[in-house]
């Protein structure tokens, strides 16, 4: 994950889910929650109802997002994002939505539908 802390940033993914660590704040959805249909990469420029409006509980500085914030389009979510000009917006039924900034993008998102398509017995 790109960004201006150090070792502030985790990310996991396996066949359970997704486990994000961003600064102090931290959140995981189960693949079955994702709802990968609608996933995509985004361009913040273009989907402006993705744009954070409002920190719930979070860091937040130019180019620099962390933590629980309120969408544009109303949805909460956990944000991690730089200064990215592509971003992985991960909706869910968990009750919030993932805003991502990865080195990869398409392709975290080509590796969850994989999962989703092939699930490992626990």
């Amino acid at each position: 994950m790109a960004g201006y802390i150090p070792g502030a940033q985790s990310l996991q993914v396996d066949a359970q889910g997704i486990a994000m660590r961003s600064t102090f704040f931290r959140t995981q959805v189960s693949i079955a929650q994702l709802q990968l249909d609608q996933a995509r990469v985004v361009d913040l420029a273009e989907h402006t109802k993705l744009r954070s409006l409002r920190k719930l509980r979070g860091h937040g500085l130019p180019g620099f997002r962390s933590g629980w914030y309120r969408l544009r389009n109303r949805r909460k979510a956990f944000v991690a994002t730089a200064d990215s000009r592509l971003l992985l917006w991960l909706p869910s039924s968990a009750g919030h939505g993932l805003l991502l900034d990865v080195r990869d993008p398409n392709g975290l998102l080509r590796r969850l539908r994989e999962l989703a398509a092939h699930p490992h017995p626990r």
